[in-house]
């Protein structure tokens, strides 16, 4: 696989061992000049250590433009500070709260 192209999860299973060590199971790579010489806990980890090291991935995602990538920045330090004003549900972001808020109204008026 080239380095640095988005791999399926599905492709990566021949870079990982499963074993079971003292009744748990540990994920470790395959590859024999990785520095990484432990176990990973999940197979999450090992993954992200393929991906990361081996196919030098820097993530599985990409946010398409700048806008994407500081409106998630800002949602994530912020914290949940949107609330619903009918069921007082937090969230992060202003559109995500005003959309759950028509649904909200909605369905308190059904119930009505």
């Amino acid at each position: 696989m080239p380095v640095g192209t988005l791999a399926k999860t599905s492709e990566l299973k021949g870079y990982i061992t499963t074993t079971k060590v003292e009744g748990q199971t540990r994920h470790r790579c395959n590859d024999p000049t990785c520095s990484h010489q432990g176990h990973f806990d999940t197979r999450r980890e090992a993954i992200s250590h393929i991906r990361r090291v081996h196919l030098k991935e820097l993530r599985p995602f990409i946010c398409i433009t700048w806008y994407d990538a500081s409106r998630h920045v800002n949602a994530k330090n912020r914290g949940k500070i949107f609330e619903c004003t009918i069921c007082h549900e937090r969230y992060a972001r202003k559109d995500y709260r005003d959309l759950h808020a028509r649904r909200c109204l909605m369905k308190s008026k059904q119930v009505k």
